[in-house]
């Protein structure tokens, strides 16, 4: 066990960096928006629902500021370090960096433990996952990470609906038929499709014209022990099973959520 400094963990980056990052997690808002819609249609078609998730929309100015301030400012701040610092640090010379990568982005994507919003929350994990790898600071993470979540407040406020995962069709799914998801599940993805072309634009962009950071790579004559990824390896478990709680509750198989 070592002391790491905050600092260090944070690291530094350019500004242009940290602007690219913020604009790459907006355009991604979008992308998260159509997938939300697809699933919940793939949902539907195997006997899913969607639970209330029991989040109030902010009604007046002061309620939204705390929402994002807890949900745009504090929650990046507290993530951030934990995986994509720790986490992703820790792994850095155990692992290839695509092993390194994904298991980070499982741990995020399962901590949040709703199985409605998984692949919204994957993608972004991806995301915010290279970018701070490639950069070797947080920083770029946490812009992009802020930047998406107060995106998606606010487009959720607009819509009247506030939810771990926005964006699901304004029908409903209690109340839509197969074919209307499906024709909204289009509408969706024909609308995210410029924007996802714009974030792989920005995101190729960023990688050509940042600088990558040195991070340490794995030693090929490092013999991996059951020792030494127990832990994450118990992490993904644990994360796994908080996960399929959620699972049992969407199919109505419980009826009622520890979460």
């Amino acid at each position: 066990i070592r002391r790491i400094r905050l600092a260090d963990l944070f690291g530094r980056a350019d500004m242009p960096q940290v602007i690219a990052a913020a604009f790459i997690g907006m355009l991604a808002v979008p992308v998260s928006m159509a997938l939300g819609v697809i699933w919940e249609l793939v949902l539907f078609l195997t006997g899913g629902h969607v639970p209330d998730t029991g989040i109030a929309v902010p009604q007046t100015p002061w309620e939204l500021a705390a929402a994002l301030a807890a949900a745009a400012v504090a929650a990046p701040l507290v993530e951030e370090p934990a995986f994509r610092g720790l986490a992703l640090n820790a792994q850095a010379s155990a692992f290839s960096r695509k092993t390194a990568i994904f298991f980070t982005s499982a741990l995020f994507a399962l901590m949040h433990g709703r199985f409605i919003g998984l692949p919204s929350i994957v993608l972004v994990s991806v995301v915010i996952t290279y970018l701070a790898w490639h950069s070797g600071s947080l920083w770029p993470a946490v812009a992009a990470h802020c930047a998406y979540n107060a995106t998606t407040m606010l487009l959720a406020v607009l819509m009247g609906r506030l939810s771990a995962l926005l964006p699901v069709s304004q029908l409903g799914i209690e109340t839509a038929s197969a074919a209307q998801l499906a024709w909204a599940s289009v509408g969706w993805g024909m609308l995210a499709l410029p924007f996802a072309a714009g974030g792989a634009a920005a995101l190729g962009a960023y990688f050509r014209h940042t600088p990558r950071a040195q991070r340490m790579e794995r030693r090929p004559d490092m013999k991996l022990r059951l020792s030494d990824i127990w832990p994450w390896l118990a992490a993904l478990f644990l994360l796994f099973c908080y996960l399929t709680i959620d699972v049992l509750r969407v199919y109505g198989i419980i009826k009622y959520s520890l979460l």
